[in-house]
């Protein structure tokens, strides 16, 4: 099992139990797939739908956030990874994602709503 950096830990110990509570199907796996950055960002799958989110810390585009939250269209995802693209020149590429604070991604993931 992977350990991700502290915060991205705190992070999973509120919203895991949210999941199950709600008897979501949440997949969490490492963004990046080198073992130099495997702890710093999260993608996160709502596995019914294909909703998907990603928890960073570090982004060197936002470096006054210590925590980063972004969400993104599955289809574009799905199309890059079906295409063959690296998931990590993906997940680079922040043209594709869209920020939101913690309290929109946990809705992301959470909601029922469409």
């Amino acid at each position: 099992m992977i350990r991700y950096d502290i915060q991205i830990e705190n992070v999973l110990d509120e919203f895991i139990p949210i999941a199950i509570e709600n008897e979501l199907d949440i997949e969490i796996e490492p963004t990046f797939t080198d073992n130099g950055r495997q702890e710093c960002s999260c993608i996160m799958r709502r596995v019914t739908d294909n909703r998907f989110g990603i928890i960073s810390v570090n982004v060197q585009e936002y470096p006054d956030d210590s925590i980063v939250y972004f969400v993104f269209n599955p289809k574009l995802y799905e199309y890059a990874k079906a295409e063959g693209f690296d998931r990590d020149a993906m997940v680079c590429d922040l043209s594709v994602f869209k920020k939101v604070t913690q309290e929109v991604f946990f809705d992301h993931l959470l909601s029922m709503d469409e």
